[in-house]
């Protein structure tokens, strides 16, 4: 039997509406909490921005505004508000999903100098997760990613599944993007990438 693992990517309060950094949420906690009711999946993960308040994406480090880029040894990088800082509020998954209990947590960006989009591995791979090893440990086979923000964490993650060799479905119900004109586009190059997508709904038991 092929063993499938769902993972959810950053969905934490400051990404939602009234959050550090809202996205375009559009109601997928509620499609979320669905899909983990359905208990169709054999293992249930999480990844969790989880910064210092020194975190190299954060905009007042480098004086800059949000949405402004820096570059650091040679790679660039759009700086945000703070968010996600370790141990706050809006770090913490939204209270509709506290009721499940994860197989694993994975934090991510927790290191000051080190951006980390992808819940496998940092900007230019300088530190894994170790999820990649976990997932094949675990003989898992198919990956159902959802989440925020579908332009640059989830995003990151799929084309990271795709490299390790997972069966990567794209949950595109359960994605938000920071902006909903972009996210037809996106979805598309992952699809193009090798992801396939599918709808909540669509996800057999």
């Amino acid at each position: 039997m092929v063993k499938r693992a769902l993972l959810l990517i950053d969905v934490q309060r400051d990404f939602l509406p009234g959050g550090a950094v809202p996205t375009e949420e559009k109601g997928i906690v509620p499609i979320i909490v669905d899909l983990l009711s359905r208990k169709i999946f054999d293992l249930t993960i999480a990844s969790q921005d989880w910064h210092p308040q020194d975190h190299i994406s954060f905009a007042d480090v480098h004086g800059k505004h949000p949405g402004q880029q820096i570059v650091v040894d040679g790679t660039t990088y759009s700086v945000f508000a703070k968010h996600c800082l370790q141990h706050s509020d809006g770090a913490c998954f939204p209270k509709e999903l506290e009721l499940y209990a994860f197989d694993k947590i994975v934090q991510k960006g927790i290191d000051h100098d080190d951006e980390c989009f992808s819940a496998f591995a940092s900007f230019g791979k300088r530190r894994t997760t170790g999820l990649a090893d976990y997932l094949k440990e675990q003989n898992v086979q198919q990956l159902f990613v959802a989440g925020m923000t579908l332009e640059q964490c989830v995003k990151q993650t799929v084309q990271d599944a795709i490299q390790e060799g997972f069966e990567t479905y794209v949950v595109s119900d359960a994605c938000a993007p920071v902006d909903a004109d972009a996210e037809a586009g996106i979805l598309q190059d992952l699809h193009r990438a090798g992801a396939r997508l599918i709808v909540s709904a669509d996800i057999p038991c």
